[in-house]
């Protein structure tokens, strides 16, 4: 769909800003239960430790 290209194209932006050798950006959006909780689409750095929410 148009918003997943959209979103395709923040994250491809956002990866070549800030890719690191040990950081990598992962999309991983809100699986939003019955659509009822969540609006917007959550990006997250991976890192071995934990998922952090950044801003795109």
């Amino acid at each position: 769909s148009a918003i997943d290209k959209e979103v395709f194209g923040m994250v491809q932006r956002k990866r070549r800003k800030t890719a690191t050798a040990q950081l990598e950006l992962n999309a991983v959006w809100c699986q939003c239960r019955f659509n009822l909780y969540c609006s917007s689409y959550y990006y997250y750095y991976y890192t071995k430790f934990r998922y952090q929410k950044i801003d795109l």
